[in-house]
C-alpha cells in the first residue's frame, strides 16, 4: 500500500496550487489556530508543506509524510520545521506535541485505530488532536465518499461518520468540536453534515 500510496502522490498530484486550495489551507490553518496556538505541532501526512507554511509562525512544526517527492516540495516551502519520511503505522512516532494533525490521511490506513493510539501517546496532557476524513454519512456523504474511493484506490478505511466518533470516544479523547465541510467551507451548523464531503474533528488528551 505504501508503494501504491507513493506512487499516487508524486508530481502529478502536487503539481498544482488551484485558489480553491489555497483558501481551503488557510481556513484549516485558521482552525488549527483557534484550538490551540503555540508550542509543538506535528503534521502527518504534510504533503507539499502547505498547511505547515501557514502555521510556521505559530508553532515549532514538524512534518511526516510516507511521499518523498512531497518533502521535497515541502521543504522548499517550510523553513524552520523538521520534515521527515514516515509510515505512521509502521514506523516509531517520537516527541511529545502540543498539537497533532492528520487532514486526510486516517482514511488510508489499514488499521486507523492503532495509529490513533500512537498519536494519543505522543500528544501532551492537554493536547489536540485535528483529524479530517470522508463524511460517509447520509445521501451526499455516501456518494462522495463512493466517488472518492473509485478515483484513490488509497482510500481502505472510509468508517461512517459515527464509527470515526465511537473510535475516538473509545480512546478516551475529549470532544471539542466537530466541523462540516461542504462548498462553502467548514461549518459547525449540525444540519451541514448531511450536505458535506469531509468533516473534520478536534479532539483533546485529557490523560
Amino acid at each position: 500500500m505504501i508503494k501504491v500510496f507513493r506512487r499516487v502522490y508524486d508530481d502529478s498530484y502536487f503539481a498544482t496550487s488551484t485558489p480553491s486550495f489555497v483558501h481551503q489551507t488557510a481556513a484549516k490553518a485558521k482552525i488549527v489556530k483557534s484550538a490551540k496556538t503555540g508550542g509543538d505541532l506535528l503534521e502527518i501526512g504534510c504533503g507539499d508543506g502547505s498547511l505547515l507554511r501557514e502555521l510556521a509562525d505559530h508553532f515549532r512544526v514538524t512534518g511526516v509524510d510516507v511521499s518523498p517527492f512531497a518533502l521535497e516540495k515541502a521543504k522548499q516551502v517550510v523553513r524552520g520545521g523538521k520534515l521527515q519520511l514516515m509510515d505512521i503505522e509502521g514506523d516509531k512516532l517520537d516527541g511529545k506535541y502540543d498539537v497533532v494533525v492528520a487532514l486526510d490521511v486516517l482514511e488510508h490506513l489499514k488499521e486507523p485505530v492503532q495509529a490513533v493510539a500512537k498519536i494519543k501517546k505522543a500528544l501532551k496532557r492537554g493536547g489536540v488532536f485535528i483529524f479530517s476524513t470522508a463524511n460517509n454519512y447520509g445521501l451526499f456523504g455516501r456518494i462522495a465518499t463512493a466517488v472518492g474511493n473509485y478515483f484513490d484506490k488509497t482510500h481502505i478505511s472510509t468508517l461512517p461518520r459515527k464509527e470515526w466518533l465511537d473510535m475516538m470516544e473509545s480512546l478516551q479523547f475529549k470532544l471539542i468540536a466537530v466541523m462540516n465541510k461542504t462548498w462553502f467551507g467548514f461549518g459547525r451548523k449540525e444540519y451541514t453534515k448531511h450536505f458535506a464531503s469531509n468533516f473534520l474533528v478536534v479532539l483533546q488528551n485529557t490523560q
